[in-house]
């Protein structure tokens, strides 16, 4: 008959410490590669939604989304009227998916979003576009913010857009206040109107936030903030 091996209380203990302690190095190292995880998908939600804006850029005689119409401050259309569409509504003939407004870094996502996807995307449309606005006239697509990451005020939830088109340290409300700064680290992805996504920290896309540097102002469609 074979000996059967028992384990003493203080071995088991022993095993079971070893087993706590690697369990401590190795969550943060996964918890990283997670939160690493939810950063490139959502880049990829806003280099799909950017596919969609260019597919509706060149159906529509190179207009962006005319969601607003009108003038700046002085709208045709406002959510709840008869015939309105938000950004990604008009985009969905053009690869748009429900998919691509979830960031699963949005605490909105991880508690299962109650207000519903459809009106309550990760990512808010920049107002500097939203008012019957060609692609055309612009010099620098590379340097506009079309798309930021949406933040938690009362104002971001309530509305699809922000008014880029006005100073950031314009009060009451600062329009930054309206965006997520922080969503991946220290920094929140943000689409340009290229198509192109990339991470910044906030202060990186206002720079001294003069209108020649805050690149979610657009010259060529005003010459100072509104």
């Amino acid at each position: 008959m074979k000996n059967i091996k028992i384990f003493t209380l203080i071995e088991l203990l022993v095993v079971i410490s070893i087993i706590a302690i690697l369990a401590g190095m190795l969550l943060p190292a996964l918890n990283k590669a997670r939160n690493k995880g939810h950063e490139i998908n959502c880049m990829n939600n806003l280099k799909q939604s950017g596919i969609g804006f260019l597919g509706y850029i060149d159906d529509y005689n190179d207009f962006f989304p005319n969601v607003h119409g009108g003038a700046y401050g002085s709208p045709d259309m406002e959510p709840g009227d008869a015939g309105f569409k938000e950004w990604y509504e008009l985009l969905l003939p053009y690869g748009m998916k429900t998919a691509f407004l979830r960031c699963h870094s949005d605490p909105n996502v991880k508690s299962g979003g109650a207000a519903g996807w459809e009106t309550r995307p990760s990512y808010i449309y920049n107002g500097m576009f939203a008012f019957a606005k060609r692609i055309n006239t612009l010099r620098n697509l590379s340097g506009n913010i079309i798309l930021s990451e949406r933040g938690d005020t009362v104002e971001a939830l309530g509305h699809g857009g922000y008014p880029g088109f006005k100073d950031p340290d314009a009060t009451p409300p600062k329009w930054e206040n309206d965006l997520k700064k922080d969503r991946h680290g220290n920094q929140s992805n943000y689409l340009y109107c290229d198509g192109h996504a990339k991470a910044h920290n906030f202060e990186e896309t206002v720079g001294d936030r003069s209108e020649e540097q805050n690149e979610h102002f657009v010259k060529e469609y005003l010459s100072t903030y509104f």
